[in-house]
């Protein structure tokens, strides 16, 4: 069972604030790496759809 929103929020809120830089800086790569690589993943799919596309109106 998944936490509740406001347990999330409380804990996100407490490590904000306790955290130390460092640990906020790993937290951070970690997010920009996964947000990269989905985002990466959506353009591959726009791009097949789009080649798909392409192909069909030759």
């Amino acid at each position: 069972m998944a936490p509740s929103n406001e347990t999330m929020k409380r804990t996100f809120s407490d490590f904000i604030r306790n955290a130390s830089t460092q640990e906020k800086r790993h937290v951070f790569m970690q997010v920009i790496k996964n947000v990269d690589i989905e985002q990466q993943q959506v353009l591959d799919k726009a791009k097949q759809i789009s080649l798909r596309n392409a192909a069909s109106f030759s």
